[in-house]
């Protein structure tokens, strides 16, 4: 009986620090607690802890290192990238409607598994040092102009691959913290669920982007999450958040915000997008021309 309890939290034990690892808490490369502050932690005895990591180096996830502690593999983007090749190669002989069935649910899996990475991680990293990043990355990023807007599954296969790429650099995750307050209200549901294909290739991936590498990347994730708001394009209270952030100061001809606009009809919902320009002179957001 003793044994199948410690069997029971051996297996809990693991289970608890796996998912650490596949939410950020641990990144690839980093090592783990060591077993003496794990067992204080999850209060359990040393042998357990020993048992749990274990189980985890044989599924991969960690390396135990004698004397050094137990280091983490980087496992999560291979991961995600054989969910991905499965999906990829499931498109050949799939029907649209359930490739496009297929495409949603893994996006939700790879933006969740992102954001929950995001989440668990705090920047150290002063704004200067963020932004600095992020220069290099606006020159690596490609869009594509298809001819048409057909399915398109080597551009889904390169843009969630660029996506889990991204999703492994710790740099790129500490500059996202700003996106957790979209995940707790629009994210999970505004790129999860409403992308439409007639709307998603280029500007999908455009938009995406774009509102993470604004030199002030927690306005433009403001503006977009207002945009979301079909209602309005103007709005007194981001007016005052806005004015006097020194981004949207230079401005004689404005500043050009990514965002999305929801069009709704019916049960249906097309994404679009579209630029903003912020009027610093007068402090308001003018809406796009149509």
């Amino acid at each position: 009986m003793k044994s199948e309890e410690q069997s029971l939290k051996k297996e809990k034990i693991a289970s608890l620090i796996q998912d650490e690892i596949l939410t950020g808490r641990f990144l690839a490369g980093e090592y783990l607690l060591p077993e003496r502050e794990l067992a204080d932690r999850f209060d359990v005895s040393r042998p357990v802890v020993h048992e749990a990591l274990l189980i985890l180096q044989s599924k991969g996830l960690i390396t135990m290192r004698p004397r050094h502690g137990c280091v983490v593999n980087d496992l999560s983007s291979s991961i995600s990238m054989r969910l991905l090749t499965e999906l990829y190669r499931n498109k050949q002989i799939s029907e649209p409607e359930k490739i496009e069935a297929g495409l949603v649910e893994f996006r939700q899996l790879i933006l969740t598994h992102i954001i929950k990475k995001l989440i668990n991680r705090i920047s150290k990293l002063s704004v200067k040092e963020r932004f600095h990043f992020f220069l290099p990355l606006k020159n690596k990023i490609h869009f594509s102009q298809p001819e048409n807007i057909e399915i398109s599954a080597i551009e889904d296969f390169e843009f969630y691959r660029t996506l889990i790429d991204l999703s492994d650099s710790p740099i790129f995750l500490l500059s996202l913290e700003t996106a957790k307050e979209i995940y707790k209200y629009q994210f999970k549901q505004f790129l999860c669920e409403n992308i439409s294909y007639a709307d998603r290739i280029p500007e999908y991936k455009q938009l995406f982007f774009n509102a993470l590498i604004e030199a002030d990347e927690e306005n433009s994730i403001k503006v977009m999450i207002k945009l979301t708001q079909p209602e309005t394009y103007r709005d007194a209270e981001l007016d005052k958040r806005m004015r006097g952030k020194s981004t949207y100061h230079d401005a004689s001809v404005g500043v050009q915000c990514s965002m999305f606009r929801t069009v709704c009809s019916h049960k249906e919902v097309a994404v679009g997008f579209n630029t903003l320009r912020y009027d610093a002179s007068v402090g308001v957001l003018n809406p796009p021309h149509e």
